[in-house]
């Protein structure tokens, strides 16, 4: 019987020594959210009217301010990003962005038609199927012909200096996407060289890729 004592007393005071000790739980933090007005992808030809359908932002549920970075000339042709910001109290951010894509509409002075390559030998066909638009068959440039993560896609010559990849699925066999990355690089360099670095699915990194033609 005194053990059984012993063990009632000794019981609860542990278990209020747990609940002592653990720690209290500091006010939940609400992230914010942006939603894009219209598409990620606008694409117009020069002189073109263009209104940017926007974005909104939100903590939880309820709007809060955004910040908008970047304009479009519709009279020039080129790839324009506008990133949309919005930030909590404490500090966290959220980003989104819209790509707009002026095009030139006048015959292009260049012809990409051909075999192209990197500094590594594997070739890079490229065909044309209308003025700007050509479909190339080794994008990524690293692998030999016939590979199964061989890019093929297509491509537009937004000017006859900027180049533009639009995002398409199952670019692959083993189904990669593939996309530009939309920093400015993706250009043509001379009328025997040009360079473009673009997203695909994870597999190839978004570095800069030269291309010159054989």
């Amino acid at each position: 019987m005194k053990f059984l004592k012993y063990i009632i007393i000794v019981v609860p005071v542990l278990l209020f020594g747990c609940a002592e000790d653990f720690p209290s739980i500091g006010p939940l933090i609400t992230y914010p959210s942006i939603v894009l007005g219209g598409d990620a992808l606008a694409v117009i030809n020069v002189g073109d009217a263009y209104t940017d359908p926007g974005a909104e932002a939100f903590l939880g549920t309820e709007p809060t301010d955004i910040t908008v970075d970047g304009t479009v000339d519709p009279n020039t042709a080129g790839i324009y990003v506008i990133n949309y910001l919005a930030s909590n109290a404490e500090g966290f951010e959220a980003t989104n962005s819209r790509t707009v894509v002026v095009l030139e509409t006048a015959p292009s002075a260049l012809d990409l038609t051909g075999t192209w390559s990197r500094a590594n030998g594997n070739d890079n066909v490229i065909v044309k199927k209308a003025d700007r638009l050509y479909n190339s068959d080794n994008m990524g440039g690293a692998f030999a012909p016939g590979d199964p993560d061989n890019i093929k896609a297509d491509f537009v010559m937004v000017s006859d200096v900027f180049i533009y990849i639009p995002f398409q699925e199952d670019v692959t066999p083993t189904g990669l996407t593939v996309e530009s990355v939309n920093d400015g690089n993706s250009r043509v360099l001379s009328p025997t060289s040009f360079q473009w670095s673009l997203n695909a699915s994870g597999v190839y990194g978004t570095f800069i890729r030269v291309f010159n033609k054989e």
